[in-house]
């Protein structure tokens, strides 16, 4: 089974709003809604977003997604997302992602689903484009990390 885990707990505080980012409006929809609607067009059999009260019902309802209640860090949240998926699915696949990535499309995703057939992880880096030490943006690349076992 593959599953898409969509990080989406945060509250945004770097943000600088009162509305976590993750449900600010890009083209007349939410964030979120770009990054749900890749994942649901992919070969994902499920899709689970790790999220917060209010938000939940209005997220399993409008968009038919699974919700499990997140936390106030990151870490706790991924790990709440892991254990739900570990105690209700035989997933061989998960693919986790921000709630806040609307350029990701499902073919991508599913090439990331493709990578966990050979490989035992897979890590996407995409480099900051300034530093504090740098006031020029670098050239924008992305790496892609493949790991097996040993």
């Amino acid at each position: 089974m593959n599953i898409v885990c969509i990080l989406a707990s945060g509250v945004g505080n770097r943000f600088g709003s009162s509305i976590p980012k993750q449900y600010h409006l890009v083209n007349g929809r939410p964030v979120i809604e770009y990054t749900i609607a890749a994942a649901l067009g992919s070969e994902a059999d499920e899709v689970v977003v790790v999220a917060n009260h209010p938000h939940i019902e209005e997220l399993e309802s409008k968009y038919g997604v699974v919700c499990v209640e997140g936390s106030k860090e990151r870490g706790l949240s991924l790990i709440n997302g892991l254990n739900f998926i570990k105690e209700n699915y035989d997933c061989k696949k998960v693919i986790v992602i921000d709630a806040v990535c609307p350029l990701v499309t499902p073919a991508l995703m599913n090439q990331y689903f493709k990578y966990l057939d050979e490989y035992d992880a897979v890590f996407k880096s995409t480099p900051t484009l300034l530093t504090e030490s740098s006031t020029t943006p670098s050239k924008t690349s992305v790496s892609l990390f493949l790991f097996k076992s040993c």
